[in-house]
Parts: structure tokens; sequence; C-alpha cells
């Protein structure tokens, strides 16, 4: 009965942490540094719920097969529980797992600083090993291993894709000179002028954080990818969504042997009209009978200045132009700009 009595509790409690924990892991804004830290506070609160939801259950389906070993079977309240996960998440940590999961100043723990707080009453540890009735400072460190074990073997939370997430909404707010992120419909709107097929080969010469990138992966997850971005962060962001981009600058890469692609996709620097230098870059680098699809400032075709002159001159030149088209005025709204760009949709003859 008292074991019918525990697992009760413990999945109550795991079933109410549930949509708590989904609240604070929801999707929030993000665009200012205030609304940020609110994010990421909320997110490791979430963090905290969905790990101890995950050792109730575990600990509650165990009571209930009657299969549940010790020392977990000496946890007998959800505040116990509680204050356990809260050490086993902390617990064999390096500084790089730290840094990934944002948890900088809160306390670490290995097997040293487990048994030795176990000898200390007072402390919170101490508190527990004696109301737990363990007979040895190993017991408590073979239970903190043991929850450990449990929630970060269940993956019930992708830290990896947390990392992502934080590190794209913290490069949004640093202004990097030239990073503007694409907006999904620009995104959608570029790969389907694209008309990609399997067997393309594909670039992107600025690729910034990537999301460009990852919509051709949810379609295409074979397709060879190339990309160039020279910035740090970003070029880290790119890393964890998983492409391996060249960390230089794009005017410096030449395509191996055989491997030009015959797909380009770009949205790069606008600046000084720097994205007139990568559509004669991205046209050198295209293979015959290839498309490049690029988003560029409006400026081009209106200023009076020798670069957008010779831009103009260059554009008539180019034997199959499938779009020229200026965006709407809130095109870039999404990414916190109001700035006037251009579509185009390059073909290059065999």
């Amino acid at each position: 009965m008292a074991r019918a009595k525990k697992a009760t509790a413990f999945r109550k409690k795991a079933t109410s942490l549930e949509a708590k924990a989904g609240d604070k892991l929801r999707d929030r804004d993000m665009g200012t540094h205030r609304k940020l830290a609110q994010a990421l506070t909320a997110r490791r609160e979430g963090h905290r719920m969905v790990q101890l939801k995950t050792a109730l259950s575990y600990l509650a389906d165990g009571l209930e097969a009657d299969a549940l070993d010790y020392p977990l079977s000496a946890l007998s309240k959800v505040a116990q529980v509680e204050y356990a996960v809260s050490v086993a998440a902390r617990y064999g940590l390096d500084e790089a797992a730290i840094a990934q999961r944002d948890m900088n100043g809160r306390s670490l723990w290995d097997v040293q600083g487990i048994a030795a707080e176990c000898r200390q009453p007072e402390s919170s540890i101490g508190m527990l090993y004696g109301e737990l009735g363990l007979s040895a400072p190993t017991e408590m460190v073979a239970l903190i291993h043991r929850l450990h074990d449990i929630i970060e073997g269940s993956g019930c939370i992708a830290w990896e894709a947390e990392e992502l997430l934080r590190l794209r909404a913290e490069v949004r707010l640093k202004k990097i000179p030239g990073f503007i992120p694409t907006p999904p419909a620009l995104v959608d709107e570029l790969l389907h002028y694209l008309n990609l097929q399997v067997g393309d080969r594909l670039l992107e010469p600025a690729a910034g954080d990537g999301v460009i990138l990852e919509r051709v992966r949810e379609f295409f997850p074979d397709m060879p990818l190339h990309c160039c971005e020279i910035n740090l962060d970003l070029n880290r962001i790119l890393q964890l969504a998983g492409f391996e981009p060249e960390c230089r600058d794009y005017f410096d890469w030449e395509p191996s042997e055989g491997q030009r692609p015959n797909k380009i996709a770009a949205n790069p620097p606008f600046e000084g009209l720097e994205d007139a230098d990568f559509v004669y870059r991205m046209w050198e680098h295209l293979a015959p009978g290839g498309r490049l699809a690029t988003i560029t400032s409006n400026s081009w075709s209106f200023s009076s200045r020798k670069k957008a002159n010779e831009f103009r001159e260059w554009m008539g030149q180019v034997p199959q132009i499938i779009v020229d088209k200026e965006n709407s005025r809130d095109a870039f709204k999404p990414s916190g700009c109001n700035i006037l760009t251009r579509l185009l949709v390059l073909q290059k003859p065999q």
C-alpha cells in the first residue's frame, strides 16, 4: 500500500509538471536583451521541471512494477526527489557542458563533493542523507549517479538545440556588420525559384545563422551543402546546426575540382553595394546550366554611383534573368529591419 501511495504521488506531480514545463519552454520574443534574459530564465525553469518530471515518472513506473532498486527506493517524498534531481542535474559535468547548458554560477557536484556533504548534517545533502536513512556516503553518491543517468539517458532535453536557440538569439542582438537574418517567407521564396532537385550541389557564400541551409536540409537531407561564414559566432552556430562551414572570407574561397555548385542561395551583406561583389563572384563560381537566387539591396537599381551603374550594365548582359523584383518594404520586418531589397534569380547558360 505504501508503495502504491508513493507511486500515485510521484505520478500526480509528474503530470502537473508537464503542462507547466510546456509553458516555460514555449516560443518567446527574444528581440531585446531584456526579453532574451527573461526567455532564458523561463527555459532554465522549464528544464528543471522536465528533469524532475522525467525522474518522477521513472520512479512511479518502477514502484508500480515493484522493480525499483535501492537506493532509488529510499526516496519517499516529492520534495526529496526534487532536491536530489537538482544535484543530479549538475553531477559529473565539465566546463563545456556547463557553458552549453547556460548553468554558470550553479554548484557542481562530483563523488568527493557529495560524500563530503553527507558528513555535514546541517548541509542540504547531509539532511537528505539522514532523512533517507542511507548507511554510507557511497549510497548517496550511487543515488545521485542513478538519477543523473535517468535524466541524461532519457534525452529529455536536447542541449545542443537549446544552445543553438540561445546563440541565435544572442547574435541577432549583437548587430554583426553585414548580418541580417533571412525571414522565413524570403527563405521559402528563394528556394522556390531555385527549383532544387535531387543531385544538386548547393553553395551559400555568407551563411549567417544557417536558416537557408536548414530549410534546404528539411527537403533534401542528402544534398551536398557547402557554405562559408567568416564571423566566428555565426560559424559556431552553423557547426552546432550540423553543417561544416569554412571560416573564411568567401572571396578567398575556390571550389575544389569537380565541386562547382549548380545552385547558389544567398542573402549577402549589403553595405557599400558589397552585394554586387557577391553576385559577380557567385556567378563566376556557378556551374554551367546552374541557377543563382539571391537577395540584394534595392539601391543598385537606382543609385547614380559608379558601382551601381556598373552592376546595372552587368545585369543587362546576363543571358537569362528569371526574376528581378523589389521585395515588399516590410519583408525584413521579422528580422527587425525596415530596408528595401530585391530578389534576383539568374540562370547560367550551359
